[in-house]
């Protein structure tokens, strides 16, 4: 597995990082007062915010010093979704959490507009939220485009599935074509992509 490589990005693309928020918490502020620091929020709309984030109105008054390591990650996740930021990674976003905030941290990021990279073996956090996924055991490197179930149920085909492997590109080739690109040169990614799959399908049914 290579451990070294060049990363292409958008310009467009803002990335924002759970753990850097974690970090970044000033532990002589209180929760409201941290969240009246973002951009354009008003004291209504963080009461509201903290609401939903399951803090009572007694709570928004503690300082950040004083919370829990899982009140604290509901916050530094509060102040990263509400941030400047079109693209989150999350590593272990759900650990020190309680079930009802895992609930709710689950239910937001669904309605995330952005693109989200999430490490975690929450496993039903994964299942709700994720898309596509990039296996790294044994060394080698699994790039799957599906839901969690989707990629369990592709790791358990046996090698040489002809058509089990046609069905599966042929999903890959939809979800593609059905894409909008932001740019330009996320279009000729598509384009090459969905060239390299019909391709690939020739090539299969030709043997099959």
């Amino acid at each position: 597995m290579p451990d070294e490589g060049q990363i292409i990005r958008n310009p467009q693309t803002n990335i924002g990082y759970f753990a850097q928020e974690l970090d970044n918490l000033d532990d002589r502020k209180t929760i409201l007062d941290s969240l009246l620091e973002l951009p354009g929020m008003t004291e209504s709309e963080a009461r509201t915010i903290l609401g939903c984030f399951l803090f009572s109105q007694e709570e928004v008054f503690k300082s950040i010093s004083a919370l829990s390591m899982g009140e604290k990650c509901r916050v530094a996740f509060i102040h990263l979704y509400f941030s400047s930021a079109n693209f989150l990674v999350l590593d272990e976003p759900t650990n020190f959490l309680d079930v009802d905030t895992k609930e709710v941290i689950e239910d937001v990021l669904q309605a995330y507009p952005g693109a989200l990279m999430i490490v975690s073996h929450d496993r039903y956090l994964i299942e709700k939220t994720a898309n596509r996924m990039i296996d790294l055991g044994g060394g080698q490197v699994l790039d799957y485009e599906g839901s969690y179930d989707e990629y369990l149920e592709h790791k358990q085909r046996k090698p040489g599935d002809s058509e089990n492997d046609i069905q599966e590109l042929e999903l890959r080739l939809t979800r593609l074509m059905s894409m909008e690109a932001e740019s330009e040169e996320e279009q000729e990614q598509i384009l090459k992509e969905i060239k390299e799959i019909q391709q690939e399908l020739q090539r299969r049914r030709g043997v099959t």
